[in-house]
């Protein structure tokens, strides 16, 4: 029964390994036979190439955005100019950021694998309700990024269409636009490989709970200190590991904060324009917006029930410490790594502007509905 999920994920993680590269997100790929990371000179040749192809097509795009003149709305210009310039540039800051995420992630990766082959947290007892939760979070993640991709391609065929550009070479254009999609998915794989980390970082804390509430409630056989001491040793260096995929990719959080407001108030604003267009035009619209929302749920689900398990592990040690007759040296050994937990709480603030977790989701989702107000407002006067 364990197999299944594990080879679900496997394949799922090759489907996505294939794709960063192809696009330029990293020139990494996990070998699960090695069991560690591995650049090739071909991986390093396909995501240099593809970082370059980029970076072409941004600039083409920029070119086309400001100096091409639309058959449109002047509110319906400026707002496609706005959101077209926002996402080449995050474009433009993800692929400078490709070698130092490649870098650090790699470097994570690794001190993963030797906390899992120090202590095998997944051979002590059967798995929580919450690991059952992180395996269909994983599923959904991963459905959600391949459905944005392809919500992405068919919303852009479609404004294209309702602008009426005149196309100069048919086949051309469409490769442009396909290059341009990539480009701009490119923010949402980058993500995802955050997105991954952090899963498994936060499954390592529901079986180091889950192990250290066995030993404080006696399911286990008489408490060994030295096991307790190694428990509280894992406990930092996985605090340390999401504090440094936190450094590693805090420019990428927030361009992609910032791409998901200005992205889904354009999107919200393009769906109202789009009522006297065929039904498709809704159907992509209100679809695409919808996964941009879920995307960025799950994203910051994730980080809150990493920081929910970290806080969990000091809410097990306060009960045994409740406990009229705890051992001395067990009791020590507790107020230690209670200690430990309250003098280094885990935060995470990329650039130590935006704290992750759903309070921040809501308020980029209260932002996105102010700005589509503003929008229409505009619309509303400028007609």
């Amino acid at each position: 029964m364990l197999a299944r999920p594990r080879q679900v994920r496997r394949w799922l993680y090759e489907l996505y390994a294939f794709y960063a590269i192809f696009i330029g997100v990293t020139s990494y790929r996990y070998d699960f036979e090695l069991r560690q990371g591995r650049s090739t000179r071909w991986t390093r040749f396909v995501a240099t190439l593809a970082n370059l192809i980029v970076v072409a097509v941004t600039l083409v795009d920029l070119l086309g955005v400001w100096f091409v003149i639309l058959d449109v709305n002047v509110v319906t210009e400026q707002t496609m100019r706005l959101d077209a310039t926002v996402n080449d540039m995050i474009c433009l800051v993800r692929v400078l950021q490709r070698l130092p995420q490649d870098r650090a992630c790699n470097q994570i990766v690794l001190e993963l694998r030797r906390l899992r082959r120090i202590h095998q947290y997944h051979a002590t007892g059967q798995d929580s309700q919450l690991e059952h939760w992180l395996e269909h979070i994983y599923l959904a993640k991963n459905c959600i990024m391949w459905a944005v991709a392809s919500f992405l391609l068919a919303f852009m065929l479609l404004v294209y269409q309702f602008m009426g550009v005149p196309p100069t070479n048919v086949y051309l254009d469409r490769l442009l636009l396909i290059l341009n999609v990539l480009a701009m998915d490119g923010q949402d794989v980058a993500m995802h490989m955050h997105f991954l980390l952090s899963w498994h970082i936060c499954r390592l804390y529901v079986r180091l709970n889950r192990r250290l509430g066995q030993l404080l409630r006696g399911d286990s056989p008489p408490v060994d200190t030295l096991e307790l001491l190694q428990l509280r040793w894992q406990h930092a260096r996985l605090s340390d590991l999401m504090q440094r995929l936190t450094s590693a990719y805090k420019l990428t959080m927030l361009s992609n904060r910032l791409c998901l407001v200005v992205t889904a108030a354009a999107l919200g604003y393009y769906i109202s324009i789009f009522r006297a267009q065929p039904i498709i035009y809704q159907i992509v619209g209100f679809g695409f917006f919808a996964l941009l929302a879920l995307d960025s749920y799950i994203l910051d689900l994730i980080t809150d029930w990493t920081v929910h398990c970290h806080r969990e592990s000091s809410w097990l040690l306060r009960q045994h410490q409740q406990l009229p007759c705890a051992e001395g040296q067990l009791s020590r050994a507790c107020d230690l790594f209670t200690l430990q937990i309250a003098c280094f709480p885990l935060q995470l603030k990329p650039c130590g502007l935006l704290e992750c977790g759903r309070a921040t989701w809501l308020s980029n989702v209260a932002c996105i509905i102010v700005w589509m107000v503003v929008l229409l407002q505009y619309r509303i006067v400028s007609e």
